[in-house]
């Protein structure tokens, strides 16, 4: 039987696992990134690569629109009077949200962060 093993990726993706433990049967999903891209594009795919939230903004000044089916349901920006303090940014969510979403909407803005530090 013919084994596909992927030796190399070219594309940033963070894998979120349910309680943070790399447990197969508690992977809730991967945050990717499109590979070109002028400004770039990430989004968040389910177990079953079904995309459920997508980022738009800009990773270099940490603005983001969070999108899920086509509606805005988080924003991520730094406040003006907390843009001296490194690493300080203010995340608005839809009351309609879930707490599972909430809190990977939490998880994305720090995978966000650390692509932006990376990028530096």
């Amino acid at each position: 039987y013919p084994t596909v093993e992927k030796i190399i990726s070219l594309r940033a993706s963070y894998k979120f696992f349910k309680g943070g433990e790399k447990v197969d049967d508690q992977f809730i999903g991967k945050l990717k990134r499109k590979l070109v891209s002028i400004k770039p594009s990430y989004w968040f795919e389910d177990p079953s690569e079904n995309r459920v939230f997508t980022m738009k903004g800009n990773v270099f000044t940490l603005k983001f629109k969070i999108l899920k089916d086509g509606k805005e349901v988080a924003e991520i920006s730094k406040k003006l009077w907390k843009s001296l303090l490194r690493g300080h940014y203010g995340v608005s969510m839809s009351p309609d949200l879930d707490d599972d979403s909430a809190m990977l909407i939490l998880g994305i803005v720090l995978m966000l962060h650390h692509e932006k530090e990376e990028n530096r």
